[in-house]
């Protein structure tokens, strides 16, 4: 179901937009005949202003961005993650000392959740690695939200400056008590913090041993 915010919810101080983090990554779709695409990350923003973004360039990126419409999307990763949407106009850009583009705020964002389960917020220690490999290196961390369809864990420090790609993984829980085949899908870099987004694998899976069986031992303790 995609959702509509308004600019007069945004204007509310709690809104949870303002909570944004500079350094979200951004995708940019340009309304010209080839519908280029560039990537870029959030800088900054006043609500009904402006937008900031620094983009990331290639040969089919046109000299000059300014009057281009274009569509932006991005994730945020939150209790039930958003893929959000909105129309905008380039207004200004600079190449020097970085190349950054200045957005018109739009009217109106839309919005649609990226999961069908809402995540329970936890903080479980466990261990990850490549799926296929048995010999890969194993990574410790902590799962920090979970649900029956996936996870977000957070990397220890010594993953530090890692990167990660979209592989299948096994996320271990309590030694090899609890071992839990899923496939990333989604990173953030937060701080120092190396966040993954885990999808589980549903047909590997069983309802003891899987996330279900471990969503109701959690219920259990809460209880």
């Amino acid at each position: 179901m995609i959702d509509v915010i308004t600019i007069d919810e945004l204007q509310s101080s709690q809104h949870w937009f303002r909570k944004i983090d500079v350094g979200t990554r951004i995708s940019i779709q340009l309304l010209d005949q080839k519908q280029t695409r560039m990537r870029a990350e959030l800088l900054g923003f006043r609500i009904g202003q402006y937008i900031i973004l620094r983009y990331e360039e290639d040969n089919s990126t046109p000299v000059s961005l300014i009057g281009y419409s274009a569509v932006v999307r991005f994730l945020v990763e939150d209790l039930v993650g958003e893929c959000l949407a909105f129309k905008t106009e380039i207004k200004h850009s600079v190449r020097q000392p970085d190349r950054i583009i200045f957005l018109t705020f739009p009217d109106e964002i839309h919005h649609r959740p990226l999961r069908n389960q809402q995540r329970a917020s936890t903080e479980i220690p466990a261990v990850i690695r490549l799926r296929d490999k048995e010999s890969s290196p194993s990574y410790h961390g902590n799962i920090v939200d979970i649900s029956s369809g996936g996870c977000r864990f957070v990397f220890g420090e010594e993953a530090r400056n890692k990167e990660v790609k979209q592989l299948p993984v096994v996320i271990s829980i309590g030694g090899d008590k609890r071992i839990i085949p899923g496939e990333i899908r989604s990173s953030k870099l937060e701080g120092e913090q190396l966040t993954i987004g885990v999808k589980f694998n549903e047909a590997q899976n069983d309802l003891e041993h899987g996330p279900s069986g471990l969503i109701s031992e959690l219920e259990k303790q809460q209880s």
